[in-house]
């Protein structure tokens, strides 16, 4: 069963004893207006390494499944793709504010202070 999709998708990379795995956002409107989002597991073919939270267009996709104990289970085979956006490491932000430098000479005694 092939995948077709215009638009760009996230994939999601998580680390498990050292392998990555994937799964792909999904979304779509509900009745009421709001929007439910799910995820799917997703495999690529050997070798690919993506980050987590990198946007790309499907260009050839399909279903797949294994079975492990009688029990089946899909995923998305994402065979080609096109990286739209890779996702930016975050890097800590300064968290000083511009009058942590400022250096105060005011000295207060308790006679200053009104309580």
């Amino acid at each position: 069963m092939n995948i077709e999709c215009e638009k760009e998708k996230t994939i999601y990379r998580n680390e498990v004893n050292g392998k990555a795995l994937y799964s792909i956002g999904l979304s779509h409107k509900k009745q009421d207006g709001n929007w439910e989002n799910g995820y799917m597991t997703c495999r690529f073919p050997k070798d690919t390494d993506l980050k987590d939270k990198t946007k790309i267009k499907l260009i050839q996709a399909w279903l797949d499944f294994y079975t492990k104990d009688k029990k089946t289970t899909t995923y998305i085979f994402i065979n080609k793709y096109e990286i739209v956006s890779e996702a930016k490491e975050e890097v800590p932000q300064n968290t000083k504010s511009e009058y942590d430098n400022i250096k105060s000479d005011i000295q207060l005694t308790d006679e200053d202070l009104p309580f």
